[in-house]
């Protein structure tokens, strides 16, 4: 999955975090650095590292790295641990808002499948007591509100698109036919992602974001065919061994 191309800088609690007001600005620097590299990082607000490998990351010399270190340790402005000659680097903030976007993600896929199968459950065969019903309004109201929230970060994403392209309407028309197609907001929200990291060499924004739709929907395909062609082999396996056959 895609990851979004820009992150919130919150200019107010960088100007009057008083943690960060108690460190050098060589180690606020090296900090600025190491948000953009986090927000990167494959397990995003979290990087792991020798000394070294951090010193050539930022552009710091051994002296300034090791007085970021000591000051991030003393202030906790960010979470920066040492074990076996490893450096743990997290933004709590970023760490922890990564976790909650991928469980949103989630939970509006559990609700998609929901509103599209029509195969009863054994929630629909079987009673619910009211506290489980109770429950399941929540869970079901949370991924409805998950739903909304994930159309509004494509609405954001078009704002930020629509001015880097002339034609301004295009990335919004297109987000609405794809809305109109049904197309699930999760793929549409990595379409615009991926726009954005490539829009600079981009020529037809939308026939792009189409064949990121087509290849999406191809691969799904084939996954289902493998596993529809699976299941027949366990199952012609089964027979073979019922009727005293090893299927060689």
């Amino acid at each position: 999955m895609s990851k979004a191309p820009a992150f919130q800088f919150y200019v107010r609690d960088w100007l009057s975090d008083p943690l960060l007001k108690m460190v050098s600005h060589q180690t606020k620097g090296i900090w600025i650095d190491l948000l953009c590299y986090l927000w990167e990082s494959p397990e995003r607000g979290r990087l792991v590292g020798t000394p070294e490998q951090f010193v050539k990351m930022v552009g710091c010399n051994a002296d300034e790295w090791t007085q970021f270190y000591n000051e991030a340790s003393v202030t906790k402005f960010a979470d920066v641990t040492k074990a076996n000659g490893l450096v743990t680097v997290c933004n709590r903030r970023m760490f922890r808002e990564d976790k909650e976007r991928k469980n949103t993600r989630l939970r509006v896929q559990r609700y998609r499948e929901r509103q599209q199968s029509n195969a009863p459950s054994n929630d629909d065969i079987t009673l619910p007591s009211s506290s489980s019903s109770s429950f399941k309004e929540k869970e079901i109201k949370k991924e409805k509100e998950d739903y909304a929230e994930l159309i509004e970060q494509t609405h954001h994403l078009c704002q930020t698109l629509s001015t880097f392209f002339k034609n301004k309407k295009m990335v919004w028309q297109w987000r609405q036919q794809a809305m109109n197609n049904n197309i699930a907001p999760e793929l549409i929200q990595e379409c615009l992602e991926q726009l954005w990291k490539y829009r600079a060499t981009t020529r037809d924004p939308t026939a792009y974001m189409n064949h990121i739709i087509q290849i999406k929907h191809q691969n799904a395909t084939e996954a289902k065919a493998i596993a529809e062609h699976e299941a027949r082999k366990l199952e012609f396996a089964e027979i073979a061994r019922k009727i005293g056959h090893n299927g060689e």
